[in-house]
C-alpha cells in the first residue's frame, strides 16, 4: 500500500495552496453574501402559561402537583392544534392557513415543572409577539370547554423590545461554517486531482514508478537558440 510522508503532504498543499486560497475565499464571501443582503431575518417572541393548583388541603398537594404536571403534555398537544390555530388566525385576522401558523410555533414544556413556552418564530418581530400572545389567550380561553377544568394561566406575555435581535440568520456562524466546510473540501480536493495526475515530471518520480534507476539527465534545449547549433568537422556545436 503506498504510503505518503509529511514532507509530500506539505508539497501538495502548497502546490495547490490557490485553490485553497480560492474555495475558502469564495464560500465564506458566498455564505456573508447570502446571510447579510439574501436571507430575510427572523425574530422569535414566548409567552408562557402555568398550570394552578385546585387542591387546596395540604395532604392533596403532592397528588394535585403530579396531575397538573401530567396535564402540562396534554396541554401542549391542545395548544398546537387546529381549533387553537384557527381562533388565533380569527382574532388577528390573519392570511394564513392554520397549517401555515403551526409551522411557526412551538411549544416547550419545563421537565417536572408546570410552566409551558410558547415559542413563535415570524419574519415580523411584533407580530412574532402578537401570535404567541394569541395563542396563550386562546389556549385559556379555550381549554375549560376542551377539558372541562379551569386552572391555566398566563404567566408572562410576548412582549416587542425596540431593537429585537433575529435568531437567524447568523452571519459570523455561517461563514465560520462555510470556512471549515471549503478548506476540508479545498484540502481533499488539493489531494485528489494530486493522485490523479500521473504526469512524471521529477525523476525521483520515475526512479518510484519505473523502480530503476536514473542514469542521466537531458536538459532543456532553448527553442529559440536550437536551430543556432551547426555541424562543423563532423561535431554537433551548439551556439547560445
Amino acid at each position: 500500500m503506498e504510503t505518503i510522508d509529511i514532507s509530500a503532504i506539505g508539497k501538495i498543499l502548497r502546490k495547490r495552496a490557490w485553490l485553497i486560497v480560492l474555495l475558502v475565499a469564495c464560500s465564506v464571501a458566498a455564505a456573508g453574501w447570502i446571510s447579510f443582503y439574501v436571507l430575510q431575518p427572523e425574530y422569535e417572541a414566548k409567552a408562557t402559561i402555568v398550570v394552578q393548583g385546585q387542591s387546596r388541603g395540604e395532604d392533596s398537594l403532592y397528588n394535585d402537583l403530579r396531575a397538573n404536571q401530567e396535564l402540562v403534555k396534554t396541554y401542549g398537544a391542545i395548544i398546537k392544534s387546529k381549533k387553537i390555530a384557527d381562533e388565533v388566525i380569527r382574532s388577528l385576522q390573519l392570511a394564513v392557513t392554520a397549517e401555515e401558523l403551526l409551522k411557526k410555533v412551538r411549544v416547550q414544556e419545563t421537565e417536572e415543572s408546570l410552566v409551558t413556552t410558547i415559542s413563535v418564530i415570524d419574519y415580523d418581530p411584533g407580530s412574532a409577539a402578537d401570535i404567541a400572545n394569541g395563542f396563550a389567550r386562546s389556549f385559556q380561553q379555550n381549554v375549560g370547554s376542551i377539558m372541562k377544568v379551569d386552572n391555566v394561566a398566563i404567566l408572562d406575555e410576548a412582549r416587542t423590545i425596540a431593537e429585537p435581535e433575529p435568531i437567524r440568520p447568523k452571519p459570523f456562524l455561517n461563514m465560520a461554517i462555510a470556512f471549515l466546510l471549503a478548506l476540508l473540501v479545498s484540502i481533499a480536493l488539493s489531494f485528489l486531482l494530486e493522485f490523479a495526475d500521473k504526469t512524471i515530471r521529477r525523476e525521483e518520480q520515475i526512479e518510484h514508478v519505473l523502480g530503476i534507476p536514473v542514469l542521466g539527465v537531458i536538459s532543456n534545449i532553448d527553442p529559440k537558440n536550437a536551430n543556432k547549433s551547426r555541424l562543423e568537422g563532423g561535431v554537433v556545436r551548439h551556439e547560445g
